[in-house]
Protein backbone atom coordinates (compact mmCIF):
# COMPACT_ATOMS: atom_id res chain seq x y z
CA UNK A 1 0.00 0.00 0.00
CA UNK A 2 1.10 3.55 -1.11
CA UNK A 3 1.79 6.58 1.53
CA UNK A 4 1.08 8.78 -1.34
CA UNK A 5 -2.54 10.42 -1.99
CA UNK A 6 -4.57 9.28 -4.33
CA UNK A 7 -6.47 11.56 -6.80
CA UNK A 8 -9.20 11.57 -9.38
CA UNK A 9 -8.66 13.88 -11.95
CA UNK A 10 -11.75 14.53 -14.68
CA UNK A 11 -9.40 13.69 -17.60
CA UNK A 12 -10.25 14.87 -21.38
CA UNK A 13 -6.98 13.55 -22.63
CA UNK A 14 -6.13 16.78 -24.20
CA UNK A 15 -2.61 18.56 -24.09
CA UNK A 16 -4.01 20.26 -20.55
CA UNK A 17 -5.33 17.00 -18.61
CA UNK A 18 -2.23 15.35 -19.61
CA UNK A 19 0.08 17.86 -18.45
CA UNK A 20 -1.81 17.92 -15.21
CA UNK A 21 -1.99 14.51 -14.60
CA UNK A 22 1.92 14.33 -15.13
CA UNK A 23 2.46 17.27 -13.23
CA UNK A 24 0.25 15.78 -10.24
CA UNK A 25 2.70 12.46 -10.35
CA UNK A 26 5.88 14.55 -10.26
CA UNK A 27 3.74 16.75 -6.85
CA UNK A 28 4.17 12.72 -5.70
CA UNK A 29 0.39 12.01 -5.97
CA UNK A 30 -1.03 8.97 -7.63
CA UNK A 31 -3.38 9.47 -10.04
CA UNK A 32 -6.63 7.98 -11.76
CA UNK A 33 -7.95 9.67 -14.46
CA UNK A 34 -11.35 9.66 -15.05
CA UNK A 35 -13.98 10.16 -18.33
CA UNK A 36 -17.39 10.36 -18.91
CA UNK A 37 -18.36 8.78 -22.41
CA UNK A 38 -20.86 11.25 -22.83
CA UNK A 39 -21.49 10.12 -26.29
CA UNK A 40 -18.61 12.20 -28.31
CA UNK A 41 -16.75 9.20 -30.00
CA UNK A 42 -13.55 9.19 -28.17
CA UNK A 43 -11.38 6.49 -28.53
CA UNK A 44 -11.05 5.20 -24.86
CA UNK A 45 -8.53 2.65 -25.43
CA UNK A 46 -6.15 5.41 -26.87
CA UNK A 47 -7.12 7.62 -24.26
CA UNK A 48 -6.39 5.15 -21.90
CA UNK A 49 -3.11 4.24 -23.40
CA UNK A 50 -2.33 8.85 -23.45
CA UNK A 51 -3.34 8.67 -19.90
CA UNK A 52 -1.11 5.80 -18.67
CA UNK A 53 1.76 7.27 -20.78
CA UNK A 54 1.07 10.35 -19.13
CA UNK A 55 1.51 8.88 -15.25
CA UNK A 56 -1.96 7.38 -14.49
CA UNK A 57 -2.70 4.59 -13.09
CA UNK A 58 -5.64 4.02 -15.17
CA UNK A 59 -8.65 5.52 -16.93
CA UNK A 60 -11.86 4.82 -15.57
CA UNK A 61 -14.33 5.22 -18.22
CA UNK A 62 -17.67 5.91 -17.20
CA UNK A 63 -20.96 5.32 -19.51
CA UNK A 64 -23.12 8.74 -18.42
CA UNK A 65 -25.19 8.93 -21.75
CA UNK A 66 -28.59 8.12 -20.73
CA UNK A 67 -28.40 10.03 -17.55
CA UNK A 68 -26.64 12.86 -19.85
CA UNK A 69 -29.67 13.07 -21.87
CA UNK A 70 -32.52 12.46 -19.70
CA UNK A 71 -31.36 14.42 -16.69
CA UNK A 72 -29.82 17.02 -18.48
CA UNK A 73 -30.03 17.57 -21.86
CA UNK A 74 -33.57 17.02 -22.10
CA UNK A 75 -34.50 18.89 -19.07
CA UNK A 76 -31.74 22.06 -21.00
CA UNK A 77 -34.12 21.88 -24.04
CA UNK A 78 -37.83 21.67 -22.25
CA UNK A 79 -36.41 25.05 -20.57
CA UNK A 80 -35.52 26.41 -24.10
CA UNK A 81 -32.12 26.59 -22.04
CA UNK A 82 -29.65 28.61 -24.94
CA UNK A 83 -26.14 29.55 -24.73
CA UNK A 84 -25.93 33.20 -26.20
CA UNK A 85 -29.34 32.90 -27.32
CA UNK A 86 -27.93 30.36 -29.74
CA UNK A 87 -27.85 26.74 -28.62
CA UNK A 88 -28.66 23.65 -25.82
CA UNK A 89 -25.48 24.58 -23.37
CA UNK A 90 -24.25 20.74 -23.58
CA UNK A 91 -20.79 21.66 -22.52
CA UNK A 92 -22.32 23.54 -19.45
CA UNK A 93 -24.58 20.72 -18.91
CA UNK A 94 -21.90 17.91 -19.36
CA UNK A 95 -19.82 19.71 -16.39
CA UNK A 96 -21.83 18.27 -13.60
CA UNK A 97 -22.09 14.66 -14.91
CA UNK A 98 -18.35 14.85 -15.45
CA UNK A 99 -17.42 15.87 -11.83
CA UNK A 100 -20.55 13.33 -10.43
CA UNK A 101 -18.28 10.40 -11.83
CA UNK A 102 -15.31 12.02 -10.87
CA UNK A 103 -16.71 11.90 -7.71
CA UNK A 104 -17.97 8.39 -7.46
CA UNK A 105 -14.87 6.88 -8.44
CA UNK A 106 -12.89 8.58 -5.69
CA UNK A 107 -15.05 7.24 -3.31
CA UNK A 108 -14.89 3.70 -5.10
CA UNK A 109 -11.38 3.77 -5.23
CA UNK A 110 -10.71 5.43 -1.80
CA UNK A 111 -9.27 8.93 -3.37
CA UNK A 112 -8.37 11.71 -1.24
CA UNK A 113 -8.76 14.12 -3.74
CA UNK A 114 -9.93 15.23 -7.27
CA UNK A 115 -8.85 17.57 -9.53
CA UNK A 116 -10.05 18.98 -12.95
CA UNK A 117 -7.95 21.13 -15.48
CA UNK A 118 -10.49 23.74 -16.35
CA UNK A 119 -8.67 27.18 -16.15
CA UNK A 120 -9.11 29.92 -13.73
CA UNK A 121 -10.48 32.16 -16.29
CA UNK A 122 -13.62 30.49 -17.53
CA UNK A 123 -17.25 29.41 -15.74
CA UNK A 124 -16.35 25.34 -16.05
CA UNK A 125 -14.24 25.69 -12.94
CA UNK A 126 -17.00 26.86 -11.12
CA UNK A 127 -19.74 24.03 -12.59
CA UNK A 128 -16.71 21.35 -11.84
CA UNK A 129 -16.73 22.61 -8.41
CA UNK A 130 -19.67 23.65 -7.33
CA UNK A 131 -20.73 19.93 -8.54
CA UNK A 132 -17.82 18.81 -5.94
CA UNK A 133 -19.04 20.65 -2.99
CA UNK A 134 -22.84 19.97 -3.58
CA UNK A 135 -21.94 15.74 -3.79
CA UNK A 136 -18.95 15.49 -1.25
CA UNK A 137 -17.24 18.81 0.32
CA UNK A 138 -14.47 16.67 2.53
CA UNK A 139 -13.01 15.13 -0.41
CA UNK A 140 -9.83 17.83 -1.17
CA UNK A 141 -9.87 19.45 -4.40
CA UNK A 142 -7.03 20.38 -6.58
CA UNK A 143 -6.71 22.90 -9.41
CA UNK A 144 -3.58 23.33 -10.73
CA UNK A 145 -4.51 26.58 -13.05
CA UNK A 146 -4.76 27.82 -9.52
CA UNK A 147 -1.26 26.97 -8.13
CA UNK A 148 1.38 29.27 -8.67
CA UNK A 149 3.47 26.86 -9.24
CA UNK A 150 1.95 24.66 -12.04
CA UNK A 151 0.64 28.62 -13.76
CA UNK A 152 4.03 29.84 -13.83
CA UNK A 153 5.60 26.82 -15.15
CA UNK A 154 2.76 26.37 -17.82
CA UNK A 155 2.20 30.02 -19.37
CA UNK A 156 0.93 28.55 -22.77
CA UNK A 157 0.62 26.03 -25.46
CA UNK A 158 4.12 26.35 -25.88
CA UNK A 159 4.96 25.68 -22.07
CA UNK A 160 2.79 22.94 -22.22
CA UNK A 161 3.99 21.35 -25.25
CA UNK A 162 7.52 21.25 -24.06
CA UNK A 163 6.58 19.85 -20.54
CA UNK A 164 4.61 16.78 -22.37
CA UNK A 165 7.77 16.37 -24.37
Amino acid sequence: MSDKKLVVLAYSGGLDTSVICRWLVEKGYRVLCCVADLGQGDNFSAMRDKAIGSGAEDLIVRDVKEEFVRDGLFWAMQAQAKYEGLYIPCTAVARYFIMREVINAAHEYGAEAVAHGATAKGNDQVRFEFRKYVQDDSLELIVPWRIPEFYNLILGRKEAIEYAR
